[in-house]
């Protein structure tokens, strides 16, 4: 199966809400071959397309106009899902306060495990968005590597060391949330279980169940 089928399948199975929102890997590709023909790759001494001379040459020039509308194309591209990530970064941001808010001051059993639900989701949430940042990382390093093959001048050109630089090949804040999460979960799910015991001994000796844990109440300013 080709890397672009592969793709289409993945970004299908992932969440198929977000497709318009992953790499337009089949129009970069198709852009990348009016640079330059397959037939012209295949051989073993391929003609390199010099971005240099090109880029800067005659505006006129047609290969000039496709190595800028192929790049605009990649710009964009990455704008794209650089802003889709930011976007629910900040809302993740948001959200994680709010919860770590009410787990810390969940006090019953039934709180807890309504708290625990939906942190679950929260980090399945997460998940799901750092595997689309890696497939468009994957997608990206797939088409340069391609425009690389038949251009030969790729490192010389400005838009590759814009790339490097954006947002969205560094994660950071949403590996921290996720972290944070997971740590909470543990928390949650392992560090209550005497009161999971004494919520079930309640009716027995009519005592009301105790509190979390002190600890819990650090998940408000955890950070």
């Amino acid at each position: 199966m080709k890397f672009r089928k592969k793709f289409s399948k993945s970004t299908d199975e992932i969440l198929p809400d977000w497709r318009d929102k992953y790499l337009d890997y089949k129009d970069l590709k198709k852009r990348l071959k009016l640079i330059c023909p397959d037939k012209d790759v295949e051989t073993k001494k391929r003609p390199r397309v010099d971005l240099e001379a090109t880029v800067c040459g005659d505006c006129k020039d047609e290969t000039a106009k496709k190595v800028s509308a192929f790049e605009e194309k990649l710009e964009a591209e990455v704008y794209k899902f650089n802003w889709f990530i930011m976007e629910n970064e900040e809302e993740y941001i948001i959200k994680w306060e709010v919860l770590k808010e009410i787990a810390g001051k969940a006090e019953d059993v039934e709180e807890l495990m309504k708290i625990c639900r939906e942190v679950v989701d929260f980090h399945g949430e997460m998940v799901l968005l750092q595997s689309y940042s890696a497939l468009n990382y994957i997608g990206l390093v797939k088409i340069l590597k391609k425009y690389k093959k038949r251009s030969g001048a790729v490192t010389r050109s400005p838009i590759f060391r814009m790339l490097v630089q954006q947002p969205f090949f560094s994660t950071e804040v949403l590996n921290r949330l996720v972290n944070e999460c997971e740590r909470t979960l543990d928390c949650l799910f392992f560090g209550n279980e005497q009161l999971l015991h004494n919520n079930d001994s309640r009716n027995e000796n009519g005592q009301e169940p105790r509190r979390l844990p002190e600890e819990l109440g650090e998940l408000e300013h955890m950070e």
